[in-house]
């Protein structure tokens, strides 16, 4: 007789507390910035990294919306993100990148999400890097005297907008007091950008020693065939 009584109220805590557990379970927004800002954005991913390593059965989401008319902002964060990552230990696996759709001004959102949340699905946008109007244009930067996740600006997305503006070449400016250095470089950039659908002969290589303070970097070109 005790355990017929028992048996409702037992039932009734194990229905409460997993809709209490499911409750627990939805996403959570960690942070939110728009400003392009490299500490800024390394202390929301600490955040993020912070919040997803409390909770195994969760995932990081980096949501990233360019600005109208423009995805370099948002290139920016998103060669960013994997590189912090890696730097910190982190596992990429359990970090992703979304690139979201277009608003007015660059916005980037840091989420954390728990497996088995069906309502919080975030849409993969394909982003416009064709250019239209400028007919040179400065698409990133890699620094190399230095370790920086905001600098190191990814060949792959040189490549994509190379390949989805084919009236235009890529320039490659090469930063160095050292000749000989600038060239290793730029066999390493060639190596890597072998591996993409790029022809040799749409990339042209320059060597500039007129460099600030002797810095080590390169700049990466989009210029109009002639």
């Amino acid at each position: 007789m005790k355990a017929k009584r028992i048996l409702p109220i037992y039932i009734f805590l194990l229905v409460f507390s997993q809709i209490s557990s499911a409750q627990q379970q939805k996403a959570e927004q960690v942070a939110e910035m728009s400003e392009y800002n490299c500490e800024i954005l390394l202390l929301n991913l600490d955040k993020v990294f912070a919040s997803v390593s409390n909770a195994p059965n969760s995932v990081g989401y980096v949501v990233i919306h360019p600005a109208k008319g423009s995805v370099l902002q948002a290139l920016k964060y998103q060669s960013a993100i994997p590189n912090y990552a890696n730097f910190r230990g982190f596992d990429v696996k359990r970090m992703k990148i979304v690139r979201g759709a277009e608003k007015d001004e660059t916005k980037i959102e840091f989420w954390r999400v728990f497996e088995g949340d069906k309502q919080s699905s975030f849409t993969q946008t394909n982003w416009t890097s064709v250019i239209r109007q400028e007919k040179t244009a400065l698409i990133g930067e890699q620094h190399y005297d230095y370790d920086s996740s905001c600098n190191e600006f990814r060949v792959d997305f040189f490549a994509e907008f190379l390949l989805a503006n084919p009236h235009m070449n890529g320039k490659l400016v090469i930063y160095n007091l050292s000749i000989s250095k600038a060239k290793k470089k730029a066999k390493e950039l060639l190596d890597q950008l072998s591996n993409t659908q790029i022809p040799r002969d749409r990339l042209k290589i320059y060597y500039n020693t007129k460099t600030k303070k002797g810095y080590f970097y390169t700049r990466f070109w989009l210029v109009t065939r002639i």
